[in-house]
């Protein structure tokens, strides 16, 4: 197994917890996830080979929907594992919670930028489909998830509300969706 980092989203763990499990360290983020009914609704992690522990700098569980980690060595990185709203919700229901949420990713990145390389893994919640203009291509590539099948103008507005947003969100602060610029084997439904 080479897999020495794995970021989580919706793990339903409702609290901050460090968890040794064999030869896997889970660092977990979900306190504040829980809505007035009590259902919980996300939750965020990372998985960490513990061969690969020593170059922890520091965990930060920001909240249930973003942790962030802290590598040491030669150059310092931050990788930011994130569960961003998805466009209909029964929890989050207005675009006000939704730009809440936005503005604390913007926070955490903005804080980790100039301390070496970033990089946002997890789910969007955000469909790209195709390019609708040049400013498009400097965001994401061409090999999207069902390019084809869904033409941008016709998703719901709640859909383009997320895709819109995720798009500003690379553009201001200069950031590629890197899993846009490999072509995906179909029969696959997720990619590491």
């Amino acid at each position: 197994n080479d897999i020495m980092i794995l970021a989580l989203q919706e793990t339903n763990v409702n609290t901050n917890s460090r968890e040794a499990r064999g030869a896997y360290t889970w660092y977990l983020s979900g306190e504040g996830g829980k809505t007035k009914d009590q259902k919980y609704t996300a939750g965020v992690g990372f998985v960490i080979d513990n061969k690969f522990v020593k170059y922890i700098e520091d965990v930060i569980p920001h909240t249930e929907r973003f942790i962030q980690l802290k590598l040491k060595g030669t150059c310092n990185i931050n990788i930011i594992s994130v569960y961003m709203p998805p466009a209909v919700s029964l929890v989050i229901k207005t675009e006000e919670e939704k730009e809440k949420i936005w503005k604390k990713l913007d926070e955490i990145t903005s804080k980790a930028k100039g301390k070496g390389p970033t990089y946002i893994l997890g789910d969007w919640n955000a469909r790209m489909q195709k390019h609708q203009n040049k400013e498009e291509h400097q965001v994401f590539g061409k090999w999207t998830l069902e390019p084809d099948k869904c033409k941008v103008h016709e998703l719901s507005d709640d859909v383009q509300w997320n895709r819109n947003r995720c798009i500003q969100f690379c553009q201001k602060h200069k950031l590629f969706l890197a899993n846009t610029k490999f072509k995906k084997n179909k029969r696959k439904n997720s990619y590491l």
